[in-house]
């Protein structure tokens, strides 16, 4: 009888020592992230601690835990990270080039590349259980995907009119752009039900202002370039936006940068979350 409960309690230590070793594993793995939506979903998991490095769309974190940026995503260079000694790179479809993601794997670093189905909010909730699982994170992940579906679920009982919307993208000194078919911003439209008028083509591409006021959607959304440059302040650097009757019915709004990066992220859905409650708040949205 004691040798089986000898027994017994060795079989039981055997699954402690590897729990532990995996845990011990877990907290020395070092990931380097690619993405500012990517970095947001390794943090909401609880692996701010794991994090060495990330790119240049996720400067918040950067400044946040002190660590060291690899440049842009889509402009990464294989000596840079490899100086790093990552464990693991995990990144949107966007970062690149590819070459140097080739050469990271020849190199023995473990690499995800999240695929963007729809940039919408079901690749979001994908993206969070592939990274749990990458992470050990399972129960985490499944945690989140459930807030994220009960803020989904928030949003969809505002019962919103379907209206049309456009989303315009204002570079200093450049083409006016739209964002069309298969961007975050359409995702962000769609989760609203209103209605994307620049779908005729996919990602963001050059829309002029005559066709934008000739079209007078009746929500117009403006991706904003930093904190400090609120609605008043794109009405001083882009005159045109005071002539959408959007903008007298005060159905015109400013989107968050960080919403637009690595398709649909957990910013994606907070403001979606802001702009449907002031949709909500304004009766005049929906009259023109």
């Amino acid at each position: 009888m004691k040798q089986k409960i000898k027994y017994i309690f060795l079989i039981l230590l055997s699954f402690i020592n590897l729990s532990y070793a995996d845990q011990s594993i877990q907290d020395r793995q070092k990931i380097i992230s690619i993405g500012a939506g990517v970095t947001e979903l390794v943090v909401a998991l609880g692996m701010e601690k794991q994090l060495i490095a990330t790119d240049s769309t996720s400067r918040r974190f950067v400044e946040l835990y002190h660590i060291p940026s690899v440049g842009y995503q889509r402009n990464l260079n294989t000596e840079g990270i490899l100086s790093l000694q990552p464990d693991l790179l995990i990144g949107s479809e966007e970062m690149g080039p590819k070459d140097v993601i080739q050469q990271l794997k020849q190199a023995g670093i473990s690499i995800v590349e999240l695929q963007n189905n729809k940039n919408d909010v079901y690749d979001l909730l994908t993206h969070i259980m592939q990274i749990g699982k990458v992470l050990q994170k399972r129960q985490e992940a499944e945690n989140l995907v459930s807030n994220v579906k009960q803020r989904i679920e928030k949003i969809t009982q505002k019962n919103l009119t379907s209206m049309t919307a456009l989303f315009l993208f204002l570079p200093d000194n450049r083409q006016v752009m739209a964002g069309g078919h298969h961007t975050s911003i359409d995702g962000m439209i769609q989760l609203l039900k209103l209605k994307n008028i620049a779908t005729e083509k996919e990602g963001y591409y050059a829309y002029s202002i005559e066709s934008a006021l000739k079209a007078q959607p009746e929500v117009v959304l403006v991706a904003q370039r930093g904190l400090q440059q609120n609605i008043e302040h794109l009405f001083k650097d882009y005159p045109f936006l005071t002539q959408f009757q959007a903008t007298k019915n005060h159905c015109i709004f400013t989107v968050d940068g960080q919403a637009l990066l690595g398709g649909f992220n957990l910013t994606s859905l907070t403001e979606s979350e802001r702009i449907a409650d002031q949709l909500k708040q304004n009766p005049q949205c929906h009259v023109l």
